[in-house]
């Protein structure tokens, strides 16, 4: 999921990069008549280019919020193994509600870890 987000990110970089070239990007100005009518298709195209890129980015950053925010409330399995007996316990918890050696239910008990327990994460039985 990192590599995603990564690569994600240096393409939209690089989509905004080469929009900017392009927007920046000089002709030879023509002589004439013609010459105000070009710089008036030139500032149109630049206008169009300009609100695009913004919807790209607004666009972007929106489904990056919304991947995160997704990840961030799923529901996933938490089991809390008592290394010395074997014994275990199954909790149900939001993937940011999990610390170090804590965590929070769906039902909002907070549940700390003792040294002799570890904690076991699945996100298989999703919700």
């Amino acid at each position: 999921m990192y590599t995603v987000r990564m690569i994600t990110k240096i393409l939209l970089t690089i989509a905004v990069i080469i929009v900017v070239m392009l927007m920046f990007r000089r002709k030879a100005p023509r002589s004439g008549p013609q010459t105000i009518e070009a710089t008036n298709d030139n500032k149109r195209a630049l206008k169009i280019a300009a609100v695009v890129a913004v919807g790209v980015m607004i666009a972007g950053a929106a489904l990056w919020m919304l991947t995160s925010w997704r990840d961030a409330t799923e529901i996933v399995e938490v089991r809390v193994v008592n290394s010395q007996t074997g014994d275990s316990v199954l909790y149900q918890a939001h993937r940011n509600d999990i610390d170090d050696r804590s965590f929070r239910t769906v039902k909002g008990v907070r549940v700390v870890l003792a040294e002799t327990e570890r904690l076991e994460v699945s996100d298989e039985g999703r919700y």
